[in-house]
């Protein structure tokens, strides 16, 4: 497949709904690449390559990504990203580069869904014998000191 590296399969993508020629691909090594459709190779309807790749550092599956924007009740921008036993948010900052939050969602992740309305993540997990399990939280960001554009990016558990 052109789009992404060799041997990586796609298992989920998003828009950046705050730049449509932004493509995310969460892939099967645990990387998300991160395309722009303005970079197309000559005469093809394929992406010549990956502006940038994102590492979640696992091996795992990226299973769920999910571009988040800037709200009254979430101060920051950027994409959620979650596989089988890790999930982060990379905070897309002003000069175009992502500042990665780690997010205390590890534990048979199968998808993550957000309301912008709400400011709420659910989180659903794979059952390893039992019922699948689901979690719902508050996505909270926190200004850091002694700056005006950077954010703590934390989850508070609702239920």
């Amino acid at each position: 497949m052109a789009l992404c590296e060799r041997a990586s399969q796609v298992w989920s993508c998003a828009w950046n709904l705050d730049d449509s020629n932004i493509i995310y691909a969460g892939l099967n090594n645990g990387r998300v690449q991160v395309f722009d459709r303005r970079q197309l190779q000559t005469g093809e309807t394929t992406l010549s390559s990956s502006v940038e790749t994102l590492s979640l550092s696992t091996a795992s599956p990226i299973v769920s990504l999910q571009y988040i924007q800037r709200s009254g009740s979430f101060q920051s921008s950027g994409l959620l990203v979650g596989s089988n036993d890790k999930s982060g948010f990379y905070e897309h900052v002003p000069n175009s580069e992502y500042r990665y939050h780690a997010l205390p969602i590890d534990k048979n992740l199968s998808s993550l869904h957000y309301d912008s309305t709400t400011n709420r993540l659910l989180a659903s997990f794979r059952p390893p014998s039992s019922p699948a399990r689901h979690e719902l939280y508050e996505l909270v960001t926190r200004p850091v000191e002694d700056s005006d554009q950077s954010f703590i990016v934390s989850l508070q558990l609702i239920q």
